[in-house]
């Protein structure tokens, strides 16, 4: 299974295995990539929080 997570414009795909995954240990997977695939490092992060909104859907 894997959760497609979205950062305002970069959505990144997190591997959850059979769904046992805790929903921090997730979201710490979803910030580690999001900060590969952005070229960002964590004071890129800090200054700049990603939506919470779901570019595709508007969710």
């Amino acid at each position: 299974m894997k959760v497609t997570v979205c950062f305002g414009p970069v959505s990144v795909v997190v591997p959850c295995g059979n769904g046992d995954i805790l929903v921090r240990d997730l979201i710490s997977q979803a910030v580690t990539r999001y900060r590969k695939a952005s070229n960002k490092g964590m004071t890129g992060w800090q200054k700049k929080r990603p939506s919470t909104r779901c570019v595709k859907c508007g969710s």
